[in-house]
């Protein structure tokens, strides 16, 4: 499950009140626009799994700035991530049994693929003044990729039109040319990039190529 939203399960702790697993996103080089996104729809989806098999969950999702590196001497050393956004998804999951507690750095990250509904303000042992909290209602990200998309003909034009060149399948004029191509997508967070290349990217399958 964690796979599949191409997360990074960096720790799975097994102690006397139960498992405990970190979930990490955005670590490099595998970063996305929508890491809030993936974390909230990991753990609908990973919640979703261990009831199927008898467990009881809760989950706790922050977003923020990290640090992230080698950590220790010349004898021992780890890679390891630190920061408040570790400490205050461990507090969060704390909050409510069963449910699934985001900070609102989270909501707004992922609201464009997540509904959510306010839990209030609380107050966060560790972290400082209270903190606002929010619950995913229900996950659409399904939905929401079958959505035709629009407004991105000229882009995917272009990148089609690569696509035919590497793969010696120029449709129009029937050329083989073969030639490699390096295409940079370059904007602003959220203006449909992902979206962009995820079209591209099943157009591609269409047509036999690996992706």
């Amino acid at each position: 499950v964690v796979g599949q939203q191409e997360g990074y399960l960096q720790q799975l702790e097994i102690a006397d009140k139960g498992i405990k697993l970190l979930v990490l996103f955005g670590v490099p080089p595998v970063a996305h626009s929508d890491d809030p996104a993936r974390g909230v729809l990991l753990a609908i989806d990973l919640r979703a799994a261990l009831r199927t098999i008898g467990y009881r969950s809760s989950f706790g999702v922050a977003t923020g700035l990290a640090f992230s590196g080698l950590t220790g001497n010349d004898v021992f050393r780890t890679w390891t991530v630190l920061g408040m956004p570790l400490n205050l998804a461990a507090r969060l999951a704390g909050l409510q049994g069963g449910a699934i507690s985001c900070d609102e750095a989270t909501m707004r990250g992922a609201r464009g693929a997540v509904d959510f509904a306010p839990l209030g303000r609380s107050q966060v042992r560790g972290v400082g003044p209270v903190v606002g909290v929010w619950t995913p209602r229900r996950h659409d990200h399904t939905e929401a990729a079958s959505v035709p998309m629009h407004g991105r003909e000229i882009e995917l034009a272009a990148l089609i039109k690569t696509l035919y060149a590497a793969a010696n399948r120029d449709r129009g004029a029937g050329k083989a040319d073969g030639l490699a191509s390096l295409v940079l997508v370059e904007g602003e967070p959220g203006i449909g990039k992902s979206r962009l290349l995820a079209e591209f990217s099943e157009h591609a399958s269409d047509e036999g190529v690996l992706v």
